[in-house]
């Protein structure tokens, strides 16, 4: 906190005292810190993406979602915000978007963390004909790399 009152462009301190409050539980402070951060830097992809996750932890789900969305724009490399946004997608019961997101993870990344999240969600809602279609993807991928 003196690092910052020293210097108020301390961008560094900044960000670690959001970390350290949302480590200690105190999500509404770290919330405050973010957002003026956000504000004084609209391109920060890391610090948009940690407002989002922030919004979401105290229940600001929909503000949550805008940043998210908007961090997956920013970060295009970054497969864990897509998963982000799709489980938003999903409480919100909008199943469509929330595959569209999965699936844009696995095109950032083709990982098998991300093809075990589309898999997971297919079996949760039950679209049993897409998780027969995934198995058979992920079993080729295998195949292939085990050659």
């Amino acid at each position: 906190m003196n690092a910052i009152k020293q210097d108020n462009e301390l961008n560094v301190a900044k960000l670690n005292l959001a970390n350290l409050y949302s480590t200690i539980r105190k999500a509404a402070d770290a919330e405050r810190i973010l957002s003026n951060f956000v504000k004084e830097n609209p391109e920060n992809g890391n610090a948009i993406y940690n407002y989002g996750l922030i919004l979401s932890e105290n229940k600001k789900y929909e503000q949550s979602l805008e940043y998210l969305i908007k961090t997956s724009d920013v970060l295009p490399q970054n497969s864990r915000v897509d998963y982000n946004v799709a489980m938003l997608y999903d409480f919100f019961k909008d199943k469509n978007k929330a595959e569209e997101y999965l699936l844009k993870a696995i095109e950032k990344e083709a990982s098998n963390q991300n093809y075990a999240n589309l898999l997971k969600f297919y079996t949760q809602n039950y679209f049993l004909d897409k998780k027969i279609q995934l198995e058979k993807v992920i079993k080729n991928i295998d195949r292939d790399f085990n050659k």
